[in-house]
């Protein structure tokens, strides 16, 4: 469910709860992300009248207060088991086609460690959060237990999955939850709980280098920061939540706000710059680029000009050789049925992700974006033929023979 989090928060703000402003690039209108004009109390009161979205919030509080509850006594509880290069300090990282090869350099703050393998599937289970040894990084590898024998064993990276990025992803959600709780309760401790959190993992990718794959294979063209793909970089979402939720926090705080911005532009940058750019990547990959957009202020606020105007336009307007920009993209839909020339599975996901795109931007810039997409409303509408074929297939597959 962790995965529809963010289209959930989304939605809340999209049923007439948030309100809108065009001040979108401004370092005043902050958080702008999910949020523009409307104040907390406001939103609480809608909230009360809804059950559901209580619910949520509440379940959200719940979860967030437990771990609040556990660094109270140990501050660094949390924070320690972030997957980082702790005791090394790696700012390279270097790749063996789709697989992790290893790490080396010198930077002067523990770094983020990149994922073990482009491939998911994995013999050995992610911890959970409390099993988790804190500060690790060990020559040895993961220490993880099988899957089959139940033993714990050390593995390579490249064993292991996805489960380093999984960690840190699942960590950052919960730092995320803090944030939105931070701005909707206006209590500071869960300001003071994100924080650490949030200012460690950019510091860390700050000082650390994107991936070099040693075999200079087609997987140096579509890595991530954190992923061996560009379109899996899923913790940016939270990264960008809690930078725009806890904005002014931050800067009061002590947490340097240039710094995140270069982050936050690396990844742009490299989200632009990889890819695959003849399918359904460019949507995914879009989705991305908005989050990052919508975190960053004005252009003329950065001297390389790279702020929300710059990534919004290369997520809408400009195409790059690893990157078709939506308004060209969208153009693979058959424009008469709303069909996308995929499997379901995938042409329902790639709809899902360009109705959250305009979602975010819509609530951003107030000016109905819908519109400027045209080909959504029978996109959306051809889902429910998707639905319906699976369906049969699924109900009828046992008396279908090969040839039918």
């Amino acid at each position: 469910m962790k995965s529809y989090g963010a289209l959930i928060i989304c939605l809340l703000m999209a049923t007439g709860l948030w309100a809108q402003s065009n001040q979108t690039g401004s370092k005043e209108n902050h958080p702008r992300i999910y949020v523009n004009s409307i104040k907390p109390k406001d939103f609480a009161k809608s909230v009360k009248k809804v059950e559901w979205k209580a619910e949520i919030i509440a379940k959200k509080k719940e979860k967030v207060d437990a771990y609040v509850a556990r660094c109270k006594s140990d501050p660094t509880w949390m924070v320690s088991r972030l997957q980082m290069n702790w005791k090394t300090k790696h700012d390279k990282v270097y790749l063996r086609g789709g697989d992790f090869s290893h790490s080396e350099g010198q930077a002067p703050v523990p770094t983020v460690r990149y994922s073990g393998t482009r491939d998911w599937a994995t013999d050995y289970l992610r911890p959970s959060i409390e099993d988790v040894q804190p500060y690790f990084d060990d020559e040895r590898g993961m220490y993880l237990q099988h899957k089959e024998t139940k033993e714990m064993e050390w593995v390579h990276p490249s064993k292991a999955g996805h489960i380093i990025e999984g960690i840190n992803r699942q960590i950052m959600a919960i730092a995320e939850d803090a944030a939105f709780l931070y701005w909707y309760t206006g209590q500071e401790k869960y300001a003071a709980f994100a924080m650490p959190i949030y200012d460690t993992y950019m510091k860390g990718m700050y000082y650390r280098e994107p991936p070099l794959d040693l075999d200079n294979s087609r997987q140096q063209q579509v890595s991530g920061l954190a992923t061996f793909e560009v379109i899996h970089e899923q913790i940016v979402v939270s990264l960008s939540l809690i930078s725009d939720f806890m904005y002014e926090y931050l800067a009061e705080n002590g947490h340097d706000r240039e710094m995140a911005v270069a982050v936050f532009q690396k990844w742009g940058d490299q989200i632009i710059v990889n890819g695959i750019p003849d399918n359904n990547w460019n949507f995914f990959q879009a989705r991305f680029l908005t989050y990052i957009a919508l975190a960053l202020d004005n252009d003329d606020y950065y001297d390389n000009g790279k702020g929300q105007q710059y990534y919004l336009a290369h997520t809408f307007e400009i195409s790059t050789d690893r990157q078709i920009a939506l308004k060209e993209a969208v153009r693979t839909y058959d424009q008469q049925t709303g069909i996308w020339p995929e499997s379901a599975s995938y042409s329902s996901h790639v709809t899902a992700t360009l109705l959250k795109i305009l979602i975010l931007l819509d609530n951003a810039t107030n000016a109905n974006e819908l519109e400027n997409f045209p080909v959504v409303e029978k996109a959306t509408l051809a889902t429910f033929q998707y639905l319906l074929k699976e369906l049969i297939l699924w109900t009828f597959s046992p008396y279908l023979s090969d040839e039918s």
